[in-house]
């Protein structure tokens, strides 16, 4: 019999973040049960965000990125490999079904994509940004 391999979800340590919810006590999991992920707390435009587990991780992460001029910097500085934190905003962007963010180009700095804006505004309003 071949054992299947241990498949990763919350609680096992993969989705851990440091963000706080809006009105909320600090989780490690902020998506996970709290007042923000039901219909009635989230924004409207983030609601198709949040299909499964590292939600937030990958919202929390899109907000973070978004300061910086490029993604290999973003993730250096949040202390990630550029390939999961481009892999995350990718999949943020298709859950929404729009691009977040305008890719830095030679001699152009990475900026928010109109819709970006949006939902770094709408972000904003429901995570607590540190």
């Amino acid at each position: 019999m071949v054992a299947k391999s241990h498949e990763r979800w919350p609680g096992d340590g993969s989705c851990d973040t440091n963000l706080r919810l809006a009105g909320q006590v600090a989780h490690s999991h902020g998506w996970l049960g709290s007042d923000a992920s039901t219909p009635a707390r989230t924004p409207e435009i983030l609601r198709d965000a949040f299909p499964g587990p590292c939600a937030w991780q990958r919202l929390e992460r899109f907000v973070a990125a978004s300061r910086h001029p490029t993604m290999r910097a973003a993730a250096e500085v949040l202390g990630i490999k550029q390939p999961t934190l481009v892999t995350q905003i990718n999949r943020l962007e298709r859950d929404l079904g729009q691009a977040l963010l305008e890719r830095a180009q030679r001699g152009r700095a990475m900026k928010p994509a109109p819709f970006g804006e949006t939902v770094l505004a709408a972000a904003r309003t429901v995570i607590i940004d540190r």
